[in-house]
């Protein structure tokens, strides 16, 4: 019976030599894993930010052009009637494209 508890001890002995090395290679790769996974949260967070802070200048942007364009349209209609008015569209070739 002795025999048998000896052989039973090596048998579990080698199995914990095996299960450590395994196991400490799965906790790197889990921990490799779970960093990059924050990482792309983070970039993706980091890009979702810059996204949403880039909204309020396109939209002042189109308003200033809007705005331009508005005033153009005004600066051509008035130039049918004054002479200021036509010089500056005649000198900055200002031209109504129709579409």
């Amino acid at each position: 019976m002795n025999d048998y508890n000896t052989e039973s001890e090596t048998i579990e002995s080698a199995d914990s030599k095996l299960f450590m090395p395994f196991a400490l290679l799965a906790g790197a790769l889990l921990l490799i894993l779970l960093w990059q996974m924050y990482i792309s949260v983070s970039v993706t967070n980091g890009l979702l930010n810059a996204i949403n802070q880039s909204k309020a200048p396109v939209q002042q942007a189109q308003q200033v052009k809007s705005k331009l364009e508005s005033i153009v349209l005004d600066l051509m209609e008035l130039s049918k009637t004054d002479a200021n008015a036509k010089a500056i569209v005649d000198k900055y070739q200002i031209r109504k494209n129709t579409p």
